[in-house]
């Protein structure tokens, strides 16, 4: 099953090469299913299914940055190859011992940001300066449905 997650994602991110949107509304509804289900931590099935969801999409990440035609720069990959074992083992950890998923939620919201095109910040002299990042996201983006 992850091996056609792989694919589906390696596929329709080269269609998509150049853009990061994808990654962004994988990571922004994937963050909305944790904080709902962290929220209700007694239903343990759900708060389980989004933790592994939240670790598949990372481990999607993995894959394809391990790939030597990913466009990212080596320093930016090994980066990202880090955090993405550190979610692997947070999300071991949180499982095991029902430990917080605020750490993965903010790791996820960093990466959004990260992705999230520069909005122009208009400042007093009516110039535009490209130094604040968008960060809200419209309503189309919330989790829907199944990551498979």
């Amino acid at each position: 099953m992850l091996h056609a997650g792989i694919s589906s994602y390696q596929n329709t991110s080269l269609a998509l090469k150049g853009s990061r949107q994808q990654e962004s509304e994988m990571l922004t509804r994937i963050n909305t299913e944790l904080t709902r289900a962290a929220s209700k931590t007694e239903n343990v099935a759900d708060y389980n299914n989004a933790l592994l969801r939240n670790q598949r999409i990372w481990n999607i990440f993995l894959v394809a940055l391990t790939d030597e035609n990913h466009p990212y720069p080596i320093t930016l990959k090994a980066e990202l190859i880090s955090l993405g074992i550190w979610v692997n083992r947070q999300t071991q950890k949180a499982i095991s011992s029902r430990q917080e998923v605020d750490g993965l939620i903010a790791l996820n919201r960093d990466i959004i940001e990260g992705l999230s095109p520069v909005v122009p910040n208009n400042n007093a002299s009516g110039t535009s300066t490209d130094t604040e990042k968008g960060s809200q996201f419209p309503a189309e983006l919330q989790y829907q449905g199944d990551i498979a």
